[in-house]
């Protein structure tokens, strides 16, 4: 619990690290944002967690990634107009929930396995606006492809994927994280890959520089960063 009694979760150190990422990829994306005033921008995170997190040894509290993405893109000249959220613990999802609206947020849930919320989600956004998700899941046996398949029902997408390196080097047996771990045999290269109608710039493993959406995360964990969905060309 928090000072204010809501739900935490126990994270480890490198969560500061890839909340970071999302903060600086929403902040750098903010132009392309304001580009769609009409139809509107949003964040979809079926991954949500409580909202709020705690460091192990440290005990310090920093906010989970629906708080961040949401503070970070209201302080922007172009705010996101939906914050959508999921999860499949429903304690978890309102406890977000209740977060996100203290702050004024245009929070919308859908509880249930990202699996299944996925798909909900897609069909009440604006096929025409700019969505941004974060997929965040406890381990790679969540991740299934089906999201990837939901989301390129959308026209403007792009994602930002954390998962652990090991489970995606090691492949998982359900069809997403075989798929998945086809990209993984370009750790610490930025090499692109296109499954389906997605192109994934890929980025596993340390890296550094001054770029907002260079990454640096612990060895544990691993990024498939920036997958954009593309109109494909004619063959």
């Amino acid at each position: 619990m928090d000072e204010q009694g809501l739900l935490v979760e126990k994270v480890g150190p490198w969560a500061k690290d890839k909340l970071k990422i999302l903060a600086d990829y929403i902040h750098a994306s903010g132009g392309a944002r304001s580009k769609y005033p009409l139809h509107g921008p949003t964040y979809i995170d079926v991954f949500c967690g409580p909202g709020r997190s705690v460091i192990r040894d440290t005990n310090e509290f920093i906010d989970g990634s629906p708080v961040v993405a949401f503070k970070k893109a209201n302080g922007s000249p172009a705010p996101f107009t939906s914050i959508t959220i999921s999860d499949a613990n429903a304690e978890l999802l309102t406890t977000a929930e209740n977060r996100l609206s203290a702050l004024g947020a245009p929070v919308r849930t859908v509880q249930g396995p990202a699996s299944s919320a996925m798909p909900q989600i897609v069909q009440r956004l604006d096929p025409e606006g700019l969505h941004l998700a974060f997929l965040d899941p406890h381990n790679l046996g969540t991740l299934s492809f089906d999201l990837f398949e939901s989301l390129a029902k959308l026209k403007r997408i792009d994602v930002i994927v954390h998962v652990s390196l090991s489970d995606l080097q090691r492949g998982q047996a359900h069809r997403g994280g075989r798929r998945l771990a086809s990209v993984a045999a370009s750790v610490g290269s930025h090499r692109q890959h296109r499954i389906g109608n997605f192109h994934f710039r890929v980025r596993l493993g340390h890296t550094s520089g001054t770029d907002p959406c260079a990454l640096a995360t612990p060895r544990s964990c691993g990024w498939i960063h920036s997958v954009r969905k593309r109109p494909l060309r004619p063959r």
